[in-house]
Parts: C-alpha cells; sequence; structure tokens
C-alpha cells in the first residue's frame, strides 16, 4: 500500500471505530485527535492519523482536517470488513471503549494503546496507565496529546506497554478459557448500570 510506503518513517496512530455523537458526547477523541496531530505537527513530529470506520461525523472531521491543513497527516479510509489486517502497521492504537472487541482486538496482537480514561465506571480489567495502556482523561486535549507524545518520546515504554497488554488481555478476552467468563462479567455490570 502506498500509504504504509510514502509514510513509513511517521509514527502512525489508528483510530477504529464508528465515528457518531454518543461517541464524541462520551469523551472518545474523534474530533480532538485532529487537535492534537495539529499540535505535534506544528512542534516537528512526524506523526499520520488513520481513521478506519464510518459515521455521522465523518464530514465534521474531514472538514476540521481541511481547514488544519493536516490532509497529508490525516487519512480516512473508510469502513473496513478487515480492520485487524492493518493494525500491525500502526505504532499507537486508539477505538472503542476499554472494554470492547476493538480494545481486544488490539491487545491481542500487542498494539500499545491509548483510551479514554473510563475505568472508574469500567469496574474490575487489567489496564494500568503506563503499564499496559496510556489512559487520557475524557474531553481533556491537552492529556490526549501529551499522552501521544510520550508515547512518540519513549518507544521502549510504548513498546513494553503493547507486550503486557498482550499478555493482561489473556484474562479477559472470549475464547481463552476462563477469560471469556470474567470478561462477560464485567461487561455486565457495564450494562446493568
Amino acid at each position: 500500500n502506498d500509504f504504509f510506503i510514502n509514510n513509513k518513517n511517521a509514527f502512525k496512530i489508528v483510530y477504529l471505530g464508528r465515528f457518531d455523537e454518543v461517541k464524541k458526547n462520551h469523551g472518545f477523541p474523534l474530533l480532538m485527535l485532529i487537535d492534537s496531530i495539529y499540535e505535534l505537527k506544528k512542534n516537528g513530529y512526524n506523526i499520520v492519523l488513520v481513521y478506519i470506520g464510518w459515521g455521522a461525523l465523518i464530514n465534521n472531521m474531514k472538514e476540521k482536517v481541511k481547514k488544519l491543513k493536516l490532509e497529508n497527516n490525516v487519512f480516512f479510509l473508510g469502513a473496513k470488513a478487515n480492520p485487524e489486517d492493518y493494525l500491525p502497521f500502526f505504532d499507537l492504537g486508539l477505538g472503542g471503549a476499554n472494554t470492547n472487541a476493538v480494545c481486544q482486538e488490539m491487545s491481542i496482537i500487542g498494539l500499545p494503546q491509548i483510551q479514554v480514561n473510563k475505568l472508574k465506571s469500567v469496574g474490575k480489567v487489567p489496564w494500568s496507565h503506563k503499564k499496559n495502556m496510556l489512559l487520557f482523561e475524557p474531553f481533556d486535549n491537552d492529556s490526549l496529546t501529551e499522552n501521544i507524545k510520550f508515547a512518540i518520546d519513549n518507544p521502549e515504554i510504548r513498546e513494553k506497554i503493547g507486550r503486557n497488554i498482550k499478555e493482561d488481555i489473556k484474562e479477559y478476552v472470549l475464547g481463552y478459557e476462563e477469560g471469556g467468563k470474567k470478561y462477560l462479567e464485567e461487561f455486565n455490570k457495564l450494562l446493568n448500570k
């Protein structure tokens, strides 16, 4: 793919999921990510962001990219039937909630992630800031940008975070004997709140 060839030296972030008001209203960084890329690029970072997915906010996101002149840094691949095939090519991932399938998919392959810090409402999960996940505060663009900067500036720690989450997620992923039960228990707690 030309994208990966043309950006092989850039730090690559992927956002995987739908782009809708529900996510935006819960602190997911659909538009904030674009602001973070702008700030980091302005400070000399070679960085690209790829959105995989679709939703009602797509036009707002594209307009913001154009307004900030980030067409060479932010890309929209659309909805994909096989998004997991793209994940290994990225340095950092984002998507859904801390316990959803997107987070699991990235964790299984050891892709370091940054997620909205919603752990207080989730219950027992294996995520710990800078141990196996980077967590930023909802609606806090500075927190998001600082965590991305940390991931870029600390590749050894970022890679260790990926290795740790790959191991730690085994307790929670469906398909692992006991892990699926724990995951379903925690997910049901969320649904019943």
